[in-house]
């Protein structure tokens, strides 16, 4: 499972996400980020960012943006507190983390399986030939006595 946002952006999401949680809605991106450039005095944000972190808050469903006039505006829906109570960003990185570090572990144990099985597989197929070859040679030699007598 692929993450669409980085832990850098964490912090402006959440703020975007208290934004909406206060009950503000936002009426354009220009002014979203005037507030949020207030709260975290960063300069490098630029409008395109912005952009992308509505984009994100739309398709995790903690915001809606609804045309009003051909004007978009980003307001909170029916999922946004729930969000925001399950940890907002923060708790949904947390978890993705957790997750990943799991399915890694699980791979890992599933690789080392596959190489003590190949490991094994060979020593087996080594080791087989020996007792058929022994046997074998007892066969012959018990014919050759049956016969002998």
């Amino acid at each position: 499972m692929k993450l669409d946002f980085e832990e850098k952006d964490i912090v402006y999401l959440d703020l975007i996400l208290e934004q909406l949680l206060s009950g503000k809605t936002i009426d354009s991106i220009s002014v979203m980020k005037d507030k949020i450039l207030l709260e975290t005095n960063d300069v490098n944000v630029s409008l395109l960012q912005f952009e992308y972190y509505v984009e994100i808050l739309v398709n995790h469903c903690a915001s809606e943006i609804r045309d009003v006039r051909n004007f978009p505006i980003l307001r909170r829906n029916g999922k946004t507190k729930r969000f925001s109570e399950n940890g907002g960003f923060k708790g949904y990185y947390n978890r993705w983390e957790i997750f990943e570090n799991g399915r890694k572990k699980k791979e890992d144990a599933e690789l080392n399986y596959y190489i003590s099985n190949e490991k094994l597989s060979k020593w087996l197929l080594k080791s087989k030939w020996w007792p058929l070859i022994i046997a074998f040679a007892a066969l012959i030699i018990s014919f050759i006595a049956l016969f002998k007598h």
